[in-house]
């Protein structure tokens, strides 16, 4: 055979080589290169890849003898057609097999009773806890409460409807406040803030609005009614928000209290932008990507095998357990110079947004500017020393360092903001269970202080 023929022989089976794979890999990637619907693939796709598959199997199977041979040619095709489907057969086969053993195998494990799930929190086991009897109970219902968020209008989430023991939330998201008589006349106390002042940690009667409602009941001639506002992860904006929800529907009280300072802090050095709510970037991917990144069908199908869904089982079960404790920052070069004007501008905007919206409607307000566990002249313990270690990276050490003596300098100039983030300074007793959450006795010492400063202490 001539050297030219030799040349465009081996040029035609590149090309049918080349060319049916590449048409094979397009057609399966289509929505992945653009040459097809998002999440899609049609009987055309399916017939389009095996036409590249055969392609490839025809320049594969061509030589030089087959110019002469047509019937060679034809043989060696059918050949490797013959070495082809037996080797998909027995691989059909075999997963065939395989999806049957694990039908079974997961039959079996779905009718075995399940192993009793540990719901306790790590921080059950604290020493701080150790003489209460309600605490296992406490953080048991609290595992379970606290993965109950429903969505709320422009404030995006609240904890959802619960009943316990010690944990009690209605289907608006507020906490139980033991004691409060929400009846016509009574005096009414909105108590705004994050989880510090939902009560993480403490069971109903050990709140900060617990408290407050106990205090103001005992000094208040007729009745008081405090209602438990806080939220996990809130900021302040969150807060002002449903405040203004309330006042929207005719709902005003006669006091509103507004507990923050870590979350807002937090949220800045979370996202790098102050001024945001918790989790910005989870919470915007939900939006931006639910329409442009679906799941292929093909991937769907895969998921819904018995194979798949027993070795995900295996997987979990292998899988070590996930922190109790969530709130760790992770270390970053962000200039924290630039975060911490912004971060005390909007807490005093929103400062300024509730005073007017007291004037408005009439009622009195206080902002407190809340501890954590970096901030102060607390004798910490040994435990209190490792939480700062183990859950504050020396990023977020500074950035509410620098934060707090900011606001510590302003509040003096404005009559309705109270720093009280030196509340602990001096004591020696355990009071923090993780950077942002205390005791009840440490949210009881909170309660006498916000009193102290209300002029309402006995």
């Amino acid at each position: 055979m001539s050297s030219t023929l030799t040349r465009r022989l081996t040029i035609a089976r590149g090309g049918l080589v080349g060319g049916g794979a590449a048409l094979a890999l397009a057609t399966l990637l289509a929505d992945r290169i653009g040459l097809g619907e998002p999440a899609s693939f049609g009987l055309g796709q399916a017939l389009l890849a095996l036409a590249g598959a055969a392609l490839a199997l025809v320049g594969a199977a061509l030589r030089a003898e087959d110019v002469q041979s047509a019937g060679a040619f034809a043989r060696r095709v059918m050949a490797l057609y013959r070495k082809a489907a037996l080797m998909f057969f027995n691989v059909a086969v075999l997963l065939a097999a395989v999806e049957v053993g694990a039908f079974a195998i997961s039959f079996v494990l779905k009718r075995l009773p399940a192993p009793e799930p540990d719901l306790t929190d790590a921080r059950a086991t604290l020493e701080v806890y150790a003489a209460d009897d309600w605490s296992h109970d406490y953080w048991t219902e609290f595992t379970q409460a606290a993965s109950r968020l429903d969505y709320q209008p422009f404030v995006l989430w609240k904890t959802g409807a619960f009943a316990g023991e010690t944990i009690n939330v209605d289907a608006a998201g507020i906490r139980y406040t033991p004691g409060a008589q929400c009846v016509e006349g009574a005096y009414k106390v909105f108590a705004f803030g994050g989880s510090t002042m939902w009560g993480v940690g403490a069971p109903d009667w050990g709140t900060i609005p617990a408290y407050l409602q106990a205090e103001i009941a005992a000094r208040h001639a007729g009745p008081v009614c405090v209602v438990n506002f806080g939220e996990t992860a809130f900021v302040s904006t969150q807060e002002v928000i449903r405040l203004v929800a309330q006042l929207q529907a005719g709902d005003v009280p006669d006091l509103v209290i507004f507990y923050d300072g870590i979350n807002d802090v937090y949220a800045a050095y979370q996202s790098g932008v102050a001024g945001v709510h918790q989790n910005l970037a989870g919470i915007a991917a939900r939006f931006e990507q639910r329409e442009t990144d679906p799941t292929p069908p093909l991937v769907e199908w895969l998921q819904s095998t018995s194979i798949y869904q027993l070795l995900e089982r295996l997987a979990q079960t292998a899988a070590p357990p996930s922190p109790a404790t969530v709130l760790v920052g992770e270390e970053n070069e962000r200039d924290l110079q630039r975060l911490i004007e912004p971060v005390v501008a909007v807490y005093l905007s929103n400062y300024a947004t509730v005073g007017a919206l007291a004037e408005a409607y009439g009622f009195e307000y206080a902002f407190f500017w809340q501890p954590v566990i970096s901030v102060g002249d607390k004798a910490l313990t040994e435990a209190e020393q490792g939480i700062i270690l183990t859950s504050m990276s020396p990023a977020l050490v500074a950035l509410y360092d620098a934060v707090y003596q900011e606001v510590a300098a302003v509040a003096p100039a404005y009559e309705h903001l109270y720093d009280i983030a030196g509340v602990f300074d001096g004591l020696e007793a355990p009071l923090w269970i993780d950077f942002v959450h205390v005791t009840p006795d440490g949210n009881a010492r909170i309660t006498v202080e916000m009193l102290r400063r209300l002029g309402m202490s006995g």
